[in-house]
């Protein structure tokens, strides 16, 4: 056994095992784990780089706002959830790894993420799970009906894909900014929008793969100081619209958390 059980081949999607350093398969596809201890499953070849995702500077800020606790009622919210099973639990976006951490605590859990940084810095921050580069919107790496949770934190969403990995009785919970997200920063300094209508539309789609969603709105305020403005604001999206020196270096504001829930359960 080891921690990359949950993964299988990507090219021919049967099962990999590790031997020394590197994931093989029955058909002679193999792929080596980066120094840093993810393995690289973008394509059919492991040393052929990915692209795009967070780059370190976002990753850096991201954990250090996460690491605040800021975020984790979203988490409080799924080990909530009645009949809960953590056995296995697949983060599909795992960014940093801090929510995929925050839930499983020793259960087996992986993480996959576009960004090879995201995935060797969530490697070196947390070495007993087991961390890849994939594309969310593609087919995942993973063994049918081997997870007890997928997570979708804030991350691109493959509902399809999500129900294959489940397990009988398993949960998808995707979490996602509502309308008012961060509505004050947002105002302030020009951030993108949020979009409308996404629970409706998510909720859908979540119902037509596994089962109608129960649905939850946290929605909190809470006081940050300018480090914390400029790591929310710089750690997604925003990062690439937004430059560092035109965000305030002192003070602070209260800012709206508004973080909507869904939580679906394979029958």
């Amino acid at each position: 056994m080891s921690k990359f059980d949950l993964f299988r081949c990507p090219v021919c999607h049967a099962e990999l095992a590790l031997t020394e350093r590197t994931l093989r398969c029955p058909h002679r596809h193999s792929f080596d784990l980066a120094r840093t201890g993810y393995v690289n499953l973008l394509t059919g070849n492991g040393a052929v780089p990915a692209e795009g995702g967070d780059g370190p500077q976002q990753l850096a800020r991201r954990d250090a706002f996460l690491s605040k606790g800021h975020f984790d009622a979203v988490t409080d919210a799924i080990r909530g959830e009645p009949g809960l099973d953590l056995r296995a639990i697949l983060d599909a976006g795992c960014g940093t790894g801090h929510h995929l951490r925050r839930l499983a605590g020793s259960s087996a859990a992986a993480g996959l993420d576009v960004s090879k940084d995201a995935a060797a810095y969530a490697a070196r921050r947390h070495p007993d799970f087991a961390f890849a580069v994939a594309d969310i919107w593609r087919d995942w790496p993973v063994r049918d009906a081997a997870v007890d949770v997928v997570l979708s934190i804030f991350a691109p969403k493959n509902f399809p894909e999500a129900a294959r990995v489940l397990r009988p009785g398993g949960i998808l919970a995707v979490a996602f900014p509502g309308p008012d997200h961060l509505i004050e920063l947002r105002q302030a300094f020009g951030l993108l929008d949020q979009g409308e209508g996404k629970a409706d539309t998510y909720a859908a789609s979540m119902a037509e793969v596994l089962a109608p969603p129960s649905r939850r709105h946290i929605r909190t305020t809470a006081a940050l100081d300018a480090a914390d403005i400029a790591n929310v604001i710089l750690m997604g999206p925003n990062a690439h619209r937004i430059r560092p020196d035109s965000l305030p270096s002192e003070g602070g504001r209260a800012v709206t958390f508004d973080i909507e829930l869904l939580i679906a359960r394979k029958e």
